[in-house]
């Protein structure tokens, strides 16, 4: 599957990917939503703006809003329906050439090139859990933070969880702050900027329709329910963390920073790639791979 948009400098950004994001420019400050699609970022306002999606009769104005809160609400059944409609008006062999290829003033208004775009957070985040979930990474940061003890036995009987820091996330390439804390310097309480700055690279889903509390969602619903994926550095402060985490501190050691990607994969682009999860088993329990939520 080839686009007429050459995707040579970005092969990553192919008509199979189509990642949604948010971006401004100098020209036009305000925040609109666009796929990637090689070295461009397509507005996907304008293309509203001018009905080119009103054959697929959805609510439009979800895309001209300045995050992608309202279209990642549509449901699966909509995003699949723009997703398969802009690979066939990107596609080299387009039977609708007339929508955009061969339309050069829509063409030049609705592509922007990749350098001119500031992307910023593609959704309001209401809240963010952190699942603790790889025995792999829990080992790891286990014998940083505690040295010679071992993984708590409920560990390995649920998905450990806990509320994240919505206020500190930014998008990747936003320059981060060394923070300062206390931290143990020669078993003596010491204030100052960490000495033990750490990242995480993980997983992140965002989740598009929601639900009301005290209504669960079972897990046999619960991927319908995702709109898509970023990857996420959980940024740390292992020195401050480790002072603050024995009674249960103010997560100083962690609340200063999270970046994520500023392109959300669609779960569909990842679909052929599909593939089992990494278990392992113990005490009879399968454990899942490490991964945090949006909402």
């Amino acid at each position: 599957m080839s686009s007429w948009v050459s995707t040579d400098a970005q092969p990553g950004f192919s008509l199979q990917n189509l990642p949604y994001g948010v971006f401004s420019t100098s020209d036009d400050s305000r925040h609109r939503i666009g796929v990637a699609i090689g070295s461009n970022v397509l507005d996907l306002r304008i293309l509203a703006q001018k009905q080119v999606f009103k054959p697929l009769d959805f609510d439009l104005s979800s895309l001209e809003q300045a995050t992608l809160n309202c279209y990642a609400g549509l449901g699966h059944e909509v995003h699949n329906k723009v997703r398969r409609f802009l690979q066939e008006i990107l596609s080299s062999d387009t039977l609708s050439a007339d929508i955009l290829r061969d339309n050069a003033e829509l063409r030049n208004a609705a592509l922007i090139p990749m350098e001119e775009a500031q992307m910023h957070l593609p959704m309001a985040i209401g809240d963010y859990t952190d699942f603790f979930t790889s025995p792999y990474h829990a080992r790891n940061c286990t014998e940083i933070v505690r040295p010679g003890t071992h993984l708590p036995h409920n560990f390995w009987r649920m998905p450990l969880g806990y509320h994240g820091r919505v206020s500190s996330i930014v998008v990747s390439g936003t320059p981060i702050q060394r923070p300062k804390g206390q931290f143990l310097s020669n078993d003596s309480p010491t204030f100052g900027p960490s000495q033990k700055l750490d990242f995480e690279v993980e997983f992140a889903a965002f989740i598009g329709g929601g639900n009301e509390i005290g209504t669960p969602i079972s897990v046999d619903e619960a991927e319908s329910h995702i709109f898509g994926f970023v990857l996420l550095n959980d940024w740390s402060a292992r020195d401050i963390q480790r002072a603050e985490t024995g009674l249960m501190g103010p997560l100083n050691g962690k609340n200063f920073a999270t970046s994520i990607s500023p392109w959300i994969i669609p779960l569909e682009a990842l679909e052929p790639f599909r593939t089992a999860p990494l278990l392992e088993v113990s005490l009879s329990r399968v454990i899942i791979v490490s991964m945090e939520f949006f909402a």
